[in-house]
């Protein structure tokens, strides 16, 4: 299934959004106060346990995670650094480096429901060393009331399309996240059969 986009002007800079709607239910609305003292909650080893991503659902790369890592420049928040790992058929872990710069807000880190809608915790991938002439642009659309998963949209490049991940500090959702989960990827027009479970190694 394909994903419509709009476009939006931030800055003179043209930036695709996905269309949706701060839901009222399923999602944790404090977690969007996105502040210097809370980055440091989205630090660290995020496993991929739904996606729509291709790369991720055939049976060739297994286990995905993303560790993000904040770093700040005389204590601006710059981004993250961005490493992707999985395995490969044989069990060896495979990586992939890059960096995350916040889009939106150009000031402060303060993240209110009126620009969550306008596509504010927004972020540019980039490469690091053979993959930094690869780019993309994602964003957080949803945090867990307890903090322990989220959801993140990602826009098409020239070699993959369009799509959403759910991404949990444990390998598997609880029933009860999933429920969760479910609720907010409906409230948000996303039909929760479109993400599937990522292969994992017997």
């Amino acid at each position: 299934m394909s994903y419509s986009l709009t476009e939006s002007l931030h800055d003179e800079v043209e930036v695709k959004v996905l269309p949706y709607k701060v839901s009222e239910e399923g999602c944790d609305h404090e977690r969007y106060k996105f502040d210097v003292a809370s980055v440091n909650t989205l630090e660290g080893l995020w496993h991929i346990t739904l996606t729509t991503f291709p790369m991720w659902l055939e049976k060739k790369k297994y286990s995905p995670s993303l560790t993000y890592g904040a770093k700040f420049d005389h204590g601006t928040f710059e981004g993250y650094t961005d490493l992707v790992q999985y395995k490969d058929k044989h069990g060896e872990t495979e990586e992939i480096k890059g960096f995350d710069t916040l889009i939106e807000p150009r000031e402060g880190l303060r993240v209110t429901r009126a620009l969550l809608e306008n596509c504010a915790l927004s972020f540019k991938w980039r490469g690091v060393g053979i993959e930094k002439l690869i780019s993309s642009r994602w964003r957080f659309v949803c945090f867990g009331k307890d903090d322990q998963w989220a959801i993140i949209s990602f826009e098409s490049t020239l070699f993959t399309p369009a799509g959403f991940d759910v991404v949990a500090r444990a390998t598997n959702l609880t029933p009860a996240q999933h429920a969760d989960v479910n609720v907010a990827l409906a409230n948000f027009g996303i039909p929760p059969e479109d993400l599937q479970p990522v292969q994992v190694l017997p």
